[in-house]
Parts: C-alpha cells; structure tokens; sequence
C-alpha cells in the first residue's frame, strides 16, 4: 500500500496518461469484533493527509471506510503512473483505450477468525449436498494475545512482526538432518551447511528428538538413534557441526533415505516426523530419490534446502512438493538466518493425517 487508488488511462495521441482517484465507500459487517482493520492508505500519524477515514460501530462489529476530499490529491500530486500496456484492439479490430488499475487492499481480522466453520449448502436442482470446513490451526501462545479495546490500525507494522514475541515454536517433532559432505561441497557450501545447522539445532522446540546423517558415497549417522532435544545433546551436536567437512566422495542421497525409511525405531516417536535435506543436489540418484520420497511421504515430510550457486533446482523442488514439506534456497551468507527460520516455522505448523468426516441428522 504505497500509492493512493487511482484508476489510469490513455487518451489516442497523447503520451500522458490522466489519473482519476478511487472515490469508493466501503462499509464491512461482521460476526464477531474487528480486532485489526488496515483501511486503504489509513495513516494514523498523518491523519491530515488521508483520503480515507474509518468510523466503527459501538461493539466494533461494523465499519465504514469513507473517501475524504483532499486537495493535495485531487491535483494528482505525488502519483506514479503505472506503465502503459499499450494499444489494445476489440472484437472489431477498432482501437479501444486501454485501462489501467492500481491494486488497493483492505486488511482485517476479527476476534472469531480463527475458529472452525461448516458451511452448508443445498442444491435443489441435483438434490445434492455440499459442505466447506474451515478449520485454522492457531498456536496456543497466541490465544493470549488480549483483544484491544479498539481495532489495531497500524499499517507500519505487519501483525506477525507486532505479536513475533508471542509466536513461539510450542510443537515439538521428530528432526532427522540429512547433510551432503560429498566433495561438491568443498568451500563456501559447506560453511553455510554448518550455519545453517548451527541455527536449526538451536531453534527446536522442547520436547524435539533428531538426528544428524552426513552422506556423500555412502552415509555416516553421528547419532546413531534420534536423541532428546536437551542441553547436553546440543552442545554434544554442534561441537560435531563445527568439524564437518566435505570429505565423503560422490553424491549418494538414496542410500540414506532408504535407510531412514526402513528404520523401525522411528515409528516409537509418536512426533511428527520431519527430514531437513541440505544439498547441493548434484546427484546421479535424482529419479532413485523422488520415487523414494514419493513412496514414503506418509512417513516423513521432507523439507530441500539447495545451498550455494550450483545446486539442482528441480530435486530440490521436487522432492520439497512430493514430499509433502517445503522447498528453498540459501545462496547468500546473509540471508539464511531469514530462510532456516521461516523454513523452521513451517514444518513446525501441525499437520493433519487420516481425516473422516460424519455428517448425521443435517
């Protein structure tokens, strides 16, 4: 939201583009009360230069968002024209104006968003029904956030960065750290391997279990069986981290999946299960290891981190998608703190397996 809504177009034979602002009302009604509402371009430290202004009901569950005459706008001051697109032809072939539109959003939430809904519907012509379930996991920690007495209309600060202090990681899991020490990943690709483990073992949630697998020809675990997240199994982790080094030959990650997979003491951990593959991907076994991780994707999740310049983009997104976790890539030194944590945060939103629904008496 950095320009005010206005709608452009361009005239036949004239390189200037005119600007026209959105003098739109909008009014929202809800179920439950408002707790945060971004209007179009509501600045609360400027109120002087808005073009819109908000006005709530007494039980906040209604809003009107209103236009407000300002002149400084209605001169067209400070408004960036968006590229022009060029001649368009009708149906006819004539020459039409081409319109342009800039985007505006409204942003809110309310206290009840977050609780499950059924949404029921009956089509009399099929004699059919049809049902829609929305059901939002919310974490605990943020059930405590406390309802403001009036609705949050900050739009400097983003509402996870606002309530980031509240957002805990509470979901413990099973972590299995699949690492390439394959000669590949001599130099800069193995110290952002080491960083980026150094992170993800120091941002576990308690209750955790992992493990940590090195692989290159063949694979090395340097704990045997996964062990409980604690002060002295970490501390034990990362002096082994801080000594790795790419020294294990070729590239083999089938090997280590198949082993992984075919471990029945993984099935004593009633955690949500989780690979974390760190590679360069620059594999011969592609093919081998999708088919794997297709197979087995009831048993783990798998999340791919591509590391360096050189990696293999399409193993790295395939077996991300395919095996039902996430995908991405740490290219830069500076930038993995924000990739490992938001990868982080991912795998540990919890997930949902073997649902049935029973509908009776409706």
């Amino acid at each position: 939201m950095e320009k005010y809504p206005t709608f452009h177009y361009k005239e036949l034979n004239s390189n200037e583009p005119i600007n026209k602002i959105i003098k739109a009302n909008f009014k929202i009604e809800t179920q439950s009360k408002i707790t945060r509402l971004i209007a179009p371009f509501y600045d609360e430290k400027a109120k002087k230069k808005s073009t819109y202004e908000v006005a709530f009901s007494n039980d906040f569950k209604k809003a009107d968002i209103k236009y407000v005459k300002n002149p400084d706008f209605e001169k067209n001051k400070n408004m960036q024209p968006f590229n022009p697109m060029g001649r368009m032809r009708g149906f006819a072939g004539q020459v039409n104006k081409p319109t342009f539109y800039s985007s505006f959003c409204i942003l809110f939430r309310t206290e009840n968003m977050n609780k499950p809904i059924l949404y029921y519907q009956y089509n009399p012509e099929f004699k059919e029904n049809a049902y829609s379930i929305n059901n939002v996991y919310t974490s605990k920690n943020l059930k405590n956030i406390p309802i403001p007495a009036q609705p949050d209309q900050d739009n400097k600060v983003s509402y996870y960065s606002k309530y980031q202090d509240n957002m805990v990681n509470e979901t413990p899991g099973l972590f299995v750290f699949l690492i390439d020490q394959s000669g590949s990943m001599e130099g800069k690709s193995i110290d952002l391997v080491k960083k980026a483990l150094l992170l993800f073992i120091q941002s576990l949630p308690e209750g955790s279990y992992f493990q940590l697998i090195g692989f290159g020809s063949s694979f090395k675990k340097y704990n045997e069986k996964p062990v409980e997240y604690n002060q002295v199994n970490v501390r034990h982790i990362i002096r082994i981290i801080n000594n790795l080094d790419a020294d294990m030959g070729g590239t083999n990650i089938s090997q280590p999946l198949e082993a992984i997979y075919n471990d029945s003491s993984y099935s004593s951990i009633n955690l949500s299960k989780n690979i974390f593959l760190l590679t360069d991907g620059q594999v011969h076994d592609r093919e081998q290891c999708i088919n794997l991780i297709t197979t087995n994707s009831n048993k783990f999740r798998i999340h791919s981190l591509g590391i360096g310049n050189d990696f293999d983009k399409v193993l790295i997104e395939r077996t991300g998608k395919l095996g039902r976790g996430t995908s991405s890539f740490v290219e830069d030194v500076r930038k993995i703190n924000t990739v490992i944590i938001d990868t982080l945060n991912k795998c540990l939103r919890p997930y949902l397996i073997d649902i049935q629904f029973n509908f009776k008496n409706i």
